[in-house]
């Protein structure tokens, strides 16, 4: 089964935004993320339950400034993992039990390393 689920705000972390001359910024992202729940069934039952995100495309925009806050400057940043396979992206599922729902929560990318992780 596959599903797309957008997140925003406080719930996307970047890391690894640089550019020289500045050390000081603000930014806004956004991500879609695709993913899909997979089970292992074998004639005895199911002996899995998987979570895989394999799709992400996010945008972020990065305000710049200068300490003296006289120069502004916007860099959009965007990447689609559909597109662009330099990407990683790594699902966390930590401590899904069974019972409960499950969908990605949050999502941390390094721009730096290009990973993207995605929290269930």
């Amino acid at each position: 089964m596959n599903f797309r689920t957008r997140l925003s705000g406080r719930d996307v972390s970047v890391y690894g935004i640089k550019k020289e001359g500045y050390c000081n910024y603000d930014e806004s992202t956004s991500i879609s993320i695709d993913w899909e729940v997979v089970t292992e069934v074998r004639e005895w039952g199911i002996k899995g339950i998987y979570v895989y995100a394999f799709n992400v495309a996010f945008e972020t925009e990065v305000n710049w400034w200068e300490e003296d806050d006289a120069i502004e400057t916007i860099d959009i940043i965007e990447v689609d993992t559909s597109t662009d396979d330099s990407w990683d992206v790594m699902s966390d599922i930590g401590d899904i039990e069974f019972g409960n729902g499950f969908s990605p929560q949050d999502c941390e990318i390094d721009i730096e390393n290009k990973t993207i992780t995605i929290i269930f």
